[in-house]
Formats: structure tokens, sequence, C-alpha cells
């Protein structure tokens, strides 16, 4: 058994209409791989996520796939292996423009080295975190009466990076964040629609503990940032640091 987490670092989704996208591919690129945008994802990226993984109290058969665009510019992807570098549990594998994620990953070496096992696959953005028990939590399912069973959790912190606030969040579905897909030959991407996982797979969901941190900037997909009234960020970063010390946001 082995738990697997995947993070897409921006990724060239040219079929998706997300609020990035613009007129043009060319458009799209210059946009997704700006210095302007880089910089924050990186900000955000070093002082969140990187830290909420590789301090997780239980690292025992837990990797980690960062999933990068064949078009990602040098200057970041160098920028990227130096910060993971020394981590060997932390792999990245090359797509292709829209590239079926799930495909991708059961066809590396990694995940088929526990062929006929049980894999815990994580959903993991480039921008949030998890709680240092994350593993742990996801361990305690690692069983094949769970198979095809979603671990999720709806109560976390949403984090204004703008505004360096933030604000407790409980949503009324799974979170797609940290969110965990019990299978032998599949992975979490396989599982469409993360606001439907309760109506349409056997879900584990935890409503209470805070779980995560999702962070909401300028440079957001979701755009979270311009609707003024989903959440007011009247909490300072002391409520992050009270359940997330192992991260490094100042």
């Amino acid at each position: 058994m082995c738990i697997i987490y995947i993070t897409r670092f921006s990724l060239v989704m040219t079929s998706m209409l997300t609020s990035t996208r613009t007129s043009s591919q060319s458009e799209y690129l210059k946009y997704l791989f700006g210095d302007e945008r880089m910089n924050i994802k990186f900000k955000l990226f070093e002082s969140i996520t990187l830290p909420s993984i590789v301090n997780q109290f239980d690292l025992k058969n837990v990797y980690w796939i960062i999933c990068i665009s064949d078009k990602l510019p040098e200057r970041h992807l160098s920028r990227l292996n130096n910060l993971i570098k020394s981590y060997n549990f932390i792999k990245t594998v090359t797509f292709k423009d829209n590239e079926n994620i799930n495909d991708k990953i059961i066809s590396t070496k990694l995940f088929q080295a526990y062929k006929n096992k049980i894999k815990a696959t994580i959903r993991l953005d480039d921008d949030d975190g998890l709680l240092r028990t994350h593993t742990q939590n996801v361990r305690k399912y690692i069983q094949l009466r769970y198979l095809g069973h979603i671990l999720g959790f709806q109560a976390g912190i949403s984090y204004s990076y703008n505004l360096h606030k933030c604000e407790r969040v409980h949503f009324p579905y799974v979170a797609a964040v940290g969110c965990c897909y019990y299978s032998l030959e599949k992975t979490i991407f396989d599982c469409i629609g993360h606001t439907h996982y309760q109506n349409n797979y056997k879900c584990i969901v935890d409503k209470a503990h805070i779980s995560w941190i999702i962070s909401d900037s300028t440079i957001s997909d979701s755009q979270r940032n311009k609707d003024e009234k989903q959440f007011k960020y009247t909490k300072s970063i002391d409520l992050i640091n009270k359940y997330f010390p192992h991260i490094n946001l100042k």
C-alpha cells in the first residue's frame, strides 16, 4: 500500500474554460507562465504547500507527484527542481497540453510498483496545504473494505494572499483539497466533479475538524477573491498559525 499526493503545477489546460483563459492560446500561455503570476504561485507553494507535505508526521510509503507542463519555461522548472531536490519522495511528471492526469499517473513506474496493492491518491493544489496529521488520517482507511471510497474534509481555512488575512470555511460538500480515493488501479483524478462526490461515490466525510488551508489571490484560477460576499477575511493569520504551525506563512 502507499499514499500518493498529486499536484498540478500550472498545467496547460486549454480545454478548460477557466477565469484565466484569454482569447488565444499564446495569450493564455503568456499569462500562465508570466513572472508576476509565477512569483506569487511559487511564494504560496514554498510557504504553504511544500512545508505542509514534507512536515507530515508519517511519511512511510508516501510519495508526491508534481505534474508539470512540457511548456513550463526553464527558469520556472529550475526553481521548482531546486525546491524539491532534497526530498527523494517527490517526483515530477511532465504532461503535454490537456493530457489525461489519471491515465498518465497510472502508467508511471511508481504507480505500477504498487500493482494490485491499495493506493490512496490525494488531490492537492499547488497553493493549498494540509494538517501534519493528514497522512495519518488517510492511512486509517487503507483497507480492502474501503476500496472505491473517497475520504473528504469539509472544514478548513481560506487565506487571502492580498489581504494577508483568513477566514474559517465549511463547505456543504467534500472539498477538493486533500480528498483521497482508495483504489487498486485508478487515481482521484478519475473521479469527476468534486462538488458531487457524495452523490456519486461512497464517501467518508470529516465534517468537523479544520483539515486544510486554501489560498485566495489575484492569480487563483477560481478567482474567489473577486467574490466579496463569499469570504469576509476578518481573521488574522494567528488562526492559521494555530492549526498549521508547520507552514512558513509570515
